[in-house]
């Protein structure tokens, strides 16, 4: 067993995401996608913590956590439902969160746009028309108006890999697009957004820290064949080119969001659905072998969903960022496990690859993971669950709960650190 311990200004905390806690957000486009029907387990979003009304429970748990920093997001409907409308009840909910996390050491991480759209934006054709750039921006400033002094991590919009690849390019998620021009589109009115929000953040505050999230597999081929460590080199490649690069002279640190190893290549007959129920990237119908996206080889141990753990990708793409000379923020990172076998595991296996990453030099600041509590994972529901911990209603009220792995979580956090036994 060797002791492993992280510096005192080292941030643990735990993500989350407006729309998959909060609860009555019927203003954006994902609600309109519930109430189709487009949900696996035929949920909506009401049916989760409802932290909108309950926030006081989530604050229970984060202390109990002993988390010193917690990420959350506006939701943008919520505070602005209609193009010509701002909410002041939705202001003053986050007025509530910021303060409480303040006064309680919590260092609060804002995302400004995390995965929906108020429907009057979807409808005007979301991230894919430019015009919709300057209302993104509109209400930036709104926000620094309101709640700018509250707060010094800002996100400007979380995943843009996910919006582009899932809801662009799959189909998968809202506005179901498969249109590549659509989605190299939407990626650059994403970017300028981003360039855009940081100036008027830092107008705010030049103290203020900002960075876009980015979500990085670790990308390595299917097998050794020199077809495929080339495609998994130049699907690697766009990650770095078309999503970091563009934006990292307007970060003030890099927020990544890790989960899986993905081993990508050319496979004969292979199935056209792939590993997570979702289409793969597929290429036309009458070539026989598609572009196969395997989840879990090489992983010692696997989560419920389409996730095979591999912590030692977590270092490898931290190493591979720390090339641009910007301290690194783990903004999420979690494993889905109803039965809580892993979570322990997964914790101390990606903090300790961290924790390595930091011995060779590297400025890694913080690790959140994802998430506080059991909630809404967009289309798969309620089946999925990553949560430290979980919800139980009595007398109308969802209180939370640590699970084993959350109390685990919680004495890392208290303690700084944890005993590891090398392998």
């Amino acid at each position: 067993m060797s002791k492993i311990s992280f510096p005192k200004d080292f941030l643990f905390g735990v993500a989350t995401a407006s729309h998959q806690i909060e609860g009555n957000n019927h203003k954006n486009d994902w609600w309109e996608f519930e109430k189709a029907g487009k949900i696996k387990d035929g949920s909506t979003s009401d049916q989760g913590p409802q932290s909108l009304k309950f926030f006081e429970e989530d604050l229970k748990l984060l202390k109990k956590l002993n988390v010193n920093a917690y990420r959350f997001s506006i939701s943008w409907s919520r505070v602005n439902p209609s193009k010509n409308t701002w909410s002041k009840e939705g202001f003053e909910y986050y007025h509530k969160v910021l303060e409480s996390l303040n006064e309680n050491g919590i260092e609060p991480f804002v995302t400004l746009h995390h995965i929906t759209l108020p429907i009057w934006i979807a409808r005007n054709g979301g991230w894919h028309n430019s015009s919709n750039i300057k209302w993104y921006c509109r209400y930036v400033e709104k926000v620094m108006e309101e709640l700018g002094d509250k707060a010094k991590y800002w996100i400007t919009i979380n995943e843009p890999e996910t919006i582009i690849f899932v809801g662009y390019l799959m189909g998968y998620f809202p506005p179901e697009k498969k249109n590549p021009f659509l989605a190299y589109k939407s990626l650059k009115n994403i970017i300028l957004a981003h360039k855009r929000a940081y100036k008027i953040i830092h107008e705010n505050s030049p103290k203020n820290k900002v960075t876009m999230v980015q979500i990085i597999p670790c990308i390595e081929p299917l097998d050794e064949t020199i077809v495929n460590k080339k495609i998994a080199r130049n699907f690697e490649a766009v990650f770095f080119k078309l999503f970091v690069d563009p934006v990292v002279e307007k970060c003030d640190y890099l927020g990544l969001d890790y989960y899986m190893r993905l081993n990508l290549g050319i496979e004969r007959n292979v199935n056209r659905e792939g590993k997570m129920g979702l289409p793969n990237l597929n290429l036309p119908s009458f070539i026989p072998f598609n572009l196969d996206m395997d989840y879990e080889k090489g992983c010692e141990y696997s989560g419920d969903w389409f996730q095979g753990a591999y912590p030692q990708g977590l270092s490898k793409i931290i190493q591979k960022l720390s090339k641009y000379n910007i301290p690194i923020i783990i903004t999420e990172n979690g494993i889905s496990d109803k039965e809580d076998r892993y979570r322990k595991r997964f914790i101390t296996d990606h903090l300790s690859e961290i924790h390595k990453m930091i011995k060779r030099g590297v400025d890694v600041k913080g690790y959140l993971y994802w998430t506080l509590v059991d909630n809404f994972e967009w289309r798969e529901g309620f089946n999925e669950k990553f949560g430290l911990g979980y919800i139980k209603n009595e007398n109308g009220v969802p209180k939370r709960y640590l699970k084993d792995s959350g109390k685990y979580y919680s004495k890392i956090c208290k303690n700084r650190g944890f005993d590891f036994e090398k392998k």
